[in-house]
């Protein structure tokens, strides 16, 4: 029996030895507290703009400044390639070059796999040669880097050269086709204004049903063909008098735009044409020419112009003189009235030594009466064939201001048709032409525009067509 009482007891006493050897055990092996996370990793950018640290050893400074100098080269190196090779792919896209294109490309795409590795050997190691004596070529030489560039930049300045020169060979080229595209409608527009100037509109047997713009281009040669006979007649005066005129100041004196303007001593006529036609053409655009005695036209219609048109368009200057235009009233007081306003008592007197009634209106000899009774007669004439359009058609008379920039689709150059003096459509200094001064208005009836004549000058300022 104690035997066994002793056996228990031990077995209790070492029970309990284990179980204080476990508690201990598990007290002094409880987990670890969890590591600090790691540094977040710097981007280069923020690596190169820290200053850097200061020196505890004599040699570590210099090392990190040799690297970090080193390292800026090479990346300038490398985005001066970038560029080059960039300039050269869009070189090789006009004209398409393929060959060019898969090099520039492969060139690129090497650059950035050099930029990419550099970064990431950097950020693995940012001073990887600690001791004192490195290797003395790590990486490239920051002289070699800086060579690499600029010849990089040098190719880019030679691609940029070619894309410029080809460029302007490309303008070149469409500036000679635009040319030749000019000179070709020129050729045509001269031989369509040919044939119209060659095959007239006859106004005889005109109604108002029939009536179109060329008809009213007609009337207006009209009247311009007797402004020219009759500044002849006056040229023909101004020499025969006593004493004699100058007739480029009597020009000048007309227009005085064309003082500086004209540059032939036969271009004085156009002068003389251009103060005529303005006098004649003045009030045009109001149906009675802002006369009292012609007030009653303002209460006309188109038929009404139009009866007038076809009464007057085959009389003739002598029938005026001898005894005016019946049925036309208002012809003799408007006929008067643009004489007053054309030649006047002053000019009269000097061109015949005193004044004469019978030359404005009286005497049918005289070479002069008769000159301007078929001006007037024309202009009258073309006034109401003017009115005849309706108002639908929109007639307006336009004139162009001096130093307006000379159009082709509302002007026509008086010089075309006397010879090569002058300058063309452009200005002697390669400039666009301007007007001097308009010699014969011009007409817009619906979509169609009856060029105004006009006399150029070199003038650098530009202006706009005024339409009135």
């Amino acid at each position: 029996m104690e035997c066994s009482s002793s056996a228990s007891s031990n077995l209790d006493a070492l029970s309990r030895t284990l179980t204080k050897l476990l508690h201990l055990h598990h007290a002094t092996t409880s987990p670890p507290p969890p590591p600090p996370p790691p540094p977040p990793l710097q981007t280069l950018s923020s690596l190169l703009a820290q200053s850097p640290p200061s020196p505890s050893s004599p040699h570590e400074s210099p090392s990190s400044s040799a690297i970090a100098e080193s390292l800026i080269a090479e990346l300038f190196a490398i985005v001066s390639a970038i560029k080059a090779s960039y300039a050269e792919l869009q070189l090789a896209q006009n004209p398409f070059d393929p060959a060019s294109i898969h090099s520039a490309d492969l060139a690129i795409v090497a650059e950035l796999r050099r930029a990419s590795d550099l970064k990431y050997s950097y950020l693995a190691d940012p001073d990887p040669y600690p001791n004192p004596n490195p290797n003395p070529n790590p990486n490239p030489s920051p002289v070699l880097s800086l060579l690499r560039e600029q010849r990089n930049l040098l190719r880019t300045y030679e691609v940029t050269s070619k894309q410029l020169e080809s460029d302007l060979d490309s303008l070149d080229s469409r500036l000679r086709a635009l040319r030749s595209d000019l000179s070709d409608l020129a050729h045509a527009n001269r031989a369509l204004e040919s044939r119209l100037r060659g095959q007239p509109r006859s106004l005889a047997g005109l109604h108002l049903s029939g009536l179109d713009p060329t008809h009213l281009l007609a009337a207006l040669r009209g009247a311009v063909s007797a402004v020219k006979s009759f500044v002849r007649l006056m040229a023909r005066r101004m020499e025969r008098a006593a004493p004699p005129w100058d007739l480029d100041a009597a020009a000048r004196s007309a227009h005085p735009a064309a003082a500086a303007a004209l540059r032939h001593p036969r271009h004085r006529s156009f002068a003389f044409v251009s103060y005529v036609c303005h006098r004649m053409f003045s009030d045009f655009h109001h149906r009675d020419f802002n006369l009292k005695p012609l007030a009653e036209r303002r209460a006309w219609d188109r038929r009404r112009f139009f009866r007038e048109f076809s009464h007057v368009r085959s009389a003739t200057a002598r029938q005026v003189l001898d005894g005016g235009l019946v049925g036309s009233p208002g012809f003799d007081q408007f006929r008067r009235a643009k004489y007053a306003s054309v030649v006047g008592p002053k000019m009269e007197a000097a061109l015949f030594s005193s004044s004469s009634a019978a030359a404005a209106g009286g005497s049918p000899e005289t070479e002069w009466a008769v000159g301007f009774a078929e001006v007037a007669i024309r202009v009258w004439a073309l006034h109401c064939l003017f009115y005849s359009f309706g108002e639908e058609m929109g007639p307006a008379i336009f004139q162009v201001r001096r130093g307006s920039r000379f159009s082709h689709v509302y002007m026509e150059n008086v010089e075309r048709d006397h010879g090569p003096v002058g300058v063309g459509i452009g200005g002697p200094g390669g400039g666009p032409a301007t007007v001097a001064f308009t010699v014969v208005p011009g007409f817009r009836v619906g979509k169609t525009i009856i060029q105004c004549r006009v006399y150029l000058e070199s003038c650098e300022g530009e202006r706009t067509v005024v339409i009135s």
